[in-house]
């Protein structure tokens, strides 16, 4: 986890930003390894500049010829000149100037760990690593010292500055090729201060040389040192004194060590390198003459010759040499360490067994891929299926000559899998946007295992179909998605069994391993169900935690058009589907900049016995109705400290647009890193994570947070907030969760919209794309998916009191009943456009006004007064509370797709009390009767909405469709 905020880098990336002309690196390049899935374009903390950034690369281009003229005025200056010429002066202070700008952006520029080869964009571990290694010296080579000599009256100092200029040189502690010159230089300096002029190595030679040109004492002094480094050593120029002769000792050392250096090196090269090097050397040379010969345009002759340096760079990394020489089994272990996670993540696998995928990963192939390189050519045979592992590809349409972006995939991303499935030619051509690393695997192997596994068959077909049904909600319709629909139906039917025993268990929908998926036969129509008007029916099934006898009445029926070419032409009529990202953007800087101040709340202050205060049910259900200009104080939590450090509530309140919120309490969930960001939103969106302290322990010893007091803690895009002090507003960390999910509006005053994220669920979709389809297009104040089973209230209550999500069945009855005696009723058709009671409630997306913020403390103080199961008070508050709210209660299948869900971590429970299980008895005769009736027969109720008793007279022990024994009543006359 500590690498969600840590990088693979290197120098010379490759990246394209999408320009035609843009031109290929073909540099150093630090490939990443082999299963690093952290995207090398997604950016960096604030302020932190990236070694590979292009602009920051650029200025390391600028300062070299700087350098160049330090290192040769240096010493040259030391010897031959007493002070340089002012203008000369002014100049060096410029180039000083430059220097001490960069010595300030070091601190802000990414350094590559040495031993993880991570990039590191923590500023406080940059800066100690720079204080802790070069900075004085790079401080020292800066400072103008002969500018400083001028503040001194004495000229006795003159030398001593001009020594400590020499530091300067420090700038070139890796380039050899000056040691000639600063030795001639300081050579030189040894003579001009000696004494007597006739015994020095130059005044031997050359009496009066201290008269001569300037020009020509240098060339002299160059002279010596190059014939002394070459071991040449004419004898025309040698030591004359002890002072010359102790520096030529020292210089003839360093000679010898550099000699052997370079002669080492040659040897190595020739003998080793030369016949790779000269073959890549030959096949760049080949390609660029045929390039030239054929008058190829210019991107294409980068494209080439990028394939051919990658080709280069990844043979010297030798990876597929060494795994082709393991053993199978070896290599089917080093495999799935690398790629499993990343296979498994990806949608086309969702579902899948653990042993299928065991078999499938050893097939696969690792390649990288440079800049705009196609992977897939548009209407080409499909051979092979792709796994985005890192980088970014962007599936592409030409139609007409016009070249249309359908889609850019990112990591765990899979491609070409429709037209491999389909047997048809590939829809969309897939073009690489920056350096990817893809996992290919052959269609034949692929197609093979899916025979030899049949239910897995389904499984893929399924999720195949999931990217269709999310299309029709959501997407504008593409190519793609067409294929992948053909494609489940071409593999479902060639995988259909034909005796009758496995065609039931195929028609079976919980047949799937029993893991709770959906899945959507499009090849099957129901039989008994009169056509009507439409022509093609289809059933959506869902795996079930309930009993066998509630399963019945899971099937949803759904009407489709004739064609898949109508279907996606009412795709696109639908509302809700995810527009363009610069279009969402300015919609949503707009609204937030030009939002006119709705009534605002007024919030019930002061200290309370609870966080939530303790209020009957009549005087909660007081606060139920407000009305234009009302002046009445709501409760809405905060009766008791909230324990937040005062700069993260000053943070909190600088979110003045979206923030993403989120909470771990507990130590119940791991930190999960959104995906599918873009910069801007990155830009302008707050994400925040709340943790209390059992949370934050485990994250600090592993090393994931800092235990340091008064530090910002950031883990990738999140921003963690501990709640600190002793005591918290709750004793069960699940309602300290609540807070933040619920009262999101009061932690953030200032913002616009808000997403709340329960901490098992991963969102794969950019936030801003979420709030726009599913709130600004419905002009909707809440958006939040429906249940995937339950539709009543009651039905939720009777599973939470099943399943053992809240231990206490009397408070459960307690809630209930107090529910319909103030007017809860189950659903009915006079509630639509809801179609369901019960919600989903991991993911909530607000827009912050008087209603949504009104429903937000009126369903939190329900939970307050009962417990954390929202699902319960939900339809309670909303159908009773006024004004009314205006909720999108969006379909299930669409919270799957823009979502990964996660188990929460494994906690050991201890002894658990008994439970007693809901039953019959704990409602018979109570005030739920009636709604529990108006469940069990509908049809016997009259246009006044009151039963007839008679008709249900009878029929004793009636159960809710959540299964039997659970709450029920004795209809009597």
């Amino acid at each position: 986890m500590l690498e969600s905020h840590l990088h693979l880098s290197g120098p010379g990336a490759f990246h394209d930003d999408g320009d035609d002309s843009s031109n290929y690196s073909f540099s150093g390049e630090l490939l990443p390894s082999l299963g690093a899935s952290i995207n090398r374009s997604a950016n960096p903390r604030k302020f932190i500049i990236l070694p590979y950034d292009p602009r920051y690369r650029a200025w390391q281009m600028f300062l070299i010829p700087l350098v160049i003229y330090s290192a040769w005025i240096c010493p040259f200056e030391l010897a031959f000149l007493r002070y340089l010429p002012s203008k000369l002066l002014w100049l060096e202070n410029i180039l000083n100037s430059f220097f001490a700008i960069d010595i300030l952006l070091t601190f802000f520029v990414a350094y590559l760990d040495p031993r993880s080869y991570l990039l590191v964009d923590d500023p406080k571990r940059i800066a100690a690593r720079y204080l802790s290694s070069w900075f004085i010296f790079d401080i020292l080579s800066t400072v103008p010292f002969q500018a400083i000599s001028f503040l001194f009256e004495s000229n006795d100092n003159v030398l001593g500055f001009k020594i400590l200029n020499m530091l300067r040189l420090w700038r070139l502690r890796r380039v050899t090729v000056f040691a000639v010159h600063c030795a001639g230089c300081f050579n030189y300096l040894i003579a001009d201060r000696y004494p007597n002029p006739t015994r020095t190595w130059i005044g031997a030679a050359m009496q009066d040389f201290r008269s001569r040109s300037l020009w020509t004492r240098y060339v002299t002094a160059m002279y010596w040192s190059m014939t002394t480094l070459t071991t040449t050593g004419y004898g025309d120029l040698h030591a004359e004194n002890t002072e010359e002769m102790l520096f030529d000792i020292f210089y003839m050392l360093f000679d010898l060590a550099l000699t052997s250096y370079i002669i080492g090196n040659m040897t190595n090269l020739i003998v080793h390198g030369t016949s790779r090097t000269r073959n890549f050397r030959d096949t760049v040379q080949s390609a660029s003459e045929f390039a030239a010969r054929n008058q190829l345009p210019k991107h294409i002759k980068n494209q080439m010759l990028s394939h051919i340096c990658l080709r280069f760079k990844t043979e010297e990394l030798k990876q597929q040499q060494i795994l082709s020489n393991l053993p199978k089994g070896i290599r089917s272990s080093i495999a799935c360490n690398l790629f499993f996670p990343v296979v498994q993540r990806a949608f086309l696998f969702h579902g899948v067994p653990f042993d299928f995928l065991y078999q499938l990963v050893p097939e696969m192939e690792a390649e990288f891929y440079p800049p705009r390189e196609d992977v897939i050519l548009q209407n080409e045979a499909p051979t092979h299926l792709y796994v985005l592992v890192s980088g970014a590809v962007d599936l592409r349409t030409k139609t007409d000559g016009n070249e249309q972006i359908c889609a850019r995939l990112t990591t765990g991303d899979v491609f070409g899998e429709g037209a491999v499935l389909s047997g048809t030619p590939q829809p969309y051509a897939a073009r690489t946007v920056e350096l990817s690393q893809i996992l290919r695997l052959s269609s034949d192997t692929f197609l093979t295992m899916l025979r030899e596994n049949v239910e897995v068959s389904k499984i893929i077909a399924n999720n195949l179909l999931k990217v269709v049904l999310f299309a029709i909600t959501f997407l504008h319709p593409h190519q793609p998605a067409k294929v992948a629909s053909h494609a489940s139906f071409v593999l479902l039917q060639k995988l259909k069994p034909a005796d009758e025993e496995t065609d039931e268990m195929i028609n079976d929908p919980h047949s799937a391993n029993g893991i709770p998926e959906f899945h959507i036969h499009e090849q099957r129509v129901h039989e008994k169900i009169n056509r009507g008007n439409c022509s093609k029916r289809a059933i959506i099934h869902m795996a079930s935690r309930m009993p066998p006898s509630a399963r019945e009445q899971i099937g949803k029926l759904i009407n489709l058009p004739d064609s898949l070419e109508e279907l996606f032409k009412m795709a696109g009529k639908k509302k809700g589907r995810l527009a363009n990202y610069g279009e969402v953007l300015d919609e949503i800087r707009d609204r937030c900049r030009n939002s006119t101040s709705s009534p605002v709340l007024r919030y019930l202050e002061g200290k309370g016995d609870s966080f939530s205060g303790n209020f009957s049910a009549q005087k909660r259900k007081s606060f139920f109705r407000h009305r234009h200009g009302d002046q009445v104080a709501i409760p809405c939590g905060f009766l008791q400290e909230f324990p937040v450090k005062e700069s993260d509530r000053l943070a909190m309140e600088k979110c003045d647009g979206v923030v993403v919120v989120s909470a771990i309490m507990g130590d119940h969930d791991k930190v999960r890193q959104p995906r599918g960001l873009g910069s801007h939103t990155l830009a302008s969106v707050c994400f925040f994570m709340f943790i209390d302290h059992a949370t934050r322990k485990v994250l600090v010893a592993h090393d994931i947070l800092s235990d340091k007091e008064g530090e910002v803690n950031m883990i990738g895009v999140w921003r963690i907030v501990t709640l600190r002090g002793g005591r918290l507003p709750y004793d069960s960390p699940a309602m300290n969760g609540v807070i933040p999910k619920h009262l999101v509006h009061r932690l953030f005053p200032n913002s616009k919209f808000s997403v709340w994220l329960d901490a098992k669920v991963q969102l794969t979709v950019d936030p801003l794309l979420l709030i726009h389809s599913l709130l600004v297009l419905p002009d909707a104040d809440t958006a939040i998916p429906k249940h995937p089973f339950n539709t009543h209230t009651m039905e939720e209550a009777v599973a939470t009191a099943r399943w053992k999500k809240w231990a206490d069945v009397e408070s459960l009855r307690v809630q209930m009943e107090t529910y319909c005696e103030n007017g809860l009723q189950p659903w009915s058709t006079s509630k639509l456009p809801y179609e369901t009671d019960v919600p989903d409630s991991a993911l909530i997306l607000r827009r912050h006004g008087l209603r949504s913020n009104l429903f937000s403390c009126l369903l939190f103080n329900e939970l307050g007064a009962f417990n954390y199961r929202d699902q319960l008070a939900f339809a309670y508050v909303r159908d009773l509370m006024v004004p009314k709210i205006k909720i999108n209660m969006f379909e299930f299948e669409v919270f799957e797709h823009v979502t990964v869900e996660y188990r929460h971590n494994l906690r050991p429970e201890g002894s658990q009390r008994s439970v007693k299980m809901a039953s019959s008895r704990d409602v018979k005769g109570s005030s739920c009767d009636d709604y529990l009736l108006k469940i069990q027969c509908p049809q016997q109720y009259d246009i006044e909405g009151q039963i007839n008793l008679r008709l249900c007279s009878g029929r004793e022990g009636l159960c809710l469709a959540s299964g039997e024994g659970d709450i029920g009543v004795h209809c009597t006359s």
